[in-house]
């Protein structure tokens, strides 16, 4: 996998990477969310870097981890409107 990308509106998404396996270790996750929730779900050992999201009465939140290097990451971005994005390890 190298690119998802995510639509929601008036909604709830959920996207479960835990079988997923990153395209040379990192891959691009693209989030588009208006009045609704997006729950992002990815394998403790990956890291998450979020980036270049917009929010507009919405909210970004993040579990935290400890994972440190040498596993894949995953780069989130889009926008959130009105609605929420959450990512759990």
């Amino acid at each position: 996998m190298s690119s998802v990308n995510g639509e929601n509106v008036f909604g709830s998404m959920e996207s479960y990477f835990s079988d997923a396996v990153l395209k040379e270790g990192s891959a691009c996750v693209r989030v588009e969310s208006c009045f609704g929730s997006v729950t992002v779900y990815v394998p403790s050992a990956w890291r998450i870097i979020l980036q270049d999201i917009e929010t507009a009465f919405g909210n970004v939140e993040a579990d935290e981890n400890s994972a440190v290097g040498g596993g894949s990451t995953l780069y989130i971005n889009g926008e959130v409107k009105f609605g929420s994005l959450e990512i759990h390890y």
